[in-house]
């Protein structure tokens, strides 16, 4: 972590850097088990209805996989009540 020059490391800069590229990653080789479990998690983090959290998986997560996962049926499937409401807000 030395590029923060003493920083800390920040909800959306973990999630978006790091998380999201993970997702796409799994999305792209088809690792359907884990692309479950991350679902599973995404949906965890928004049923805690914090504000915060919320915020930081919409436009951390969500919105930069929107494209991959309004396109594909079957991701879809494993998507829970709270991720596909956030992802009809984009």
């Amino acid at each position: 972590m030395d590029w923060q020059e003493g920083d800390e490391t920040g909800a959306h800069t973990v999630y978006g850097d790091v998380f999201t590229p993970y997702i796409v990653n799994c999305i792209e080789n088809n690792n359907q088990k884990e692309i479950e479990k991350i679902f599973s998690y995404i949906e965890f983090l928004l049923s805690k209805n914090d504000s915060y959290t919320n915020e930081v998986v919409a436009f951390s997560v969500l919105e930069s996989i929107e494209y991959l996962l309004k396109n594909n049926k079957k991701l879809q499937t494993i998507l829970g009540e709270k991720t596909t409401e956030q992802l009809k807000e984009f």
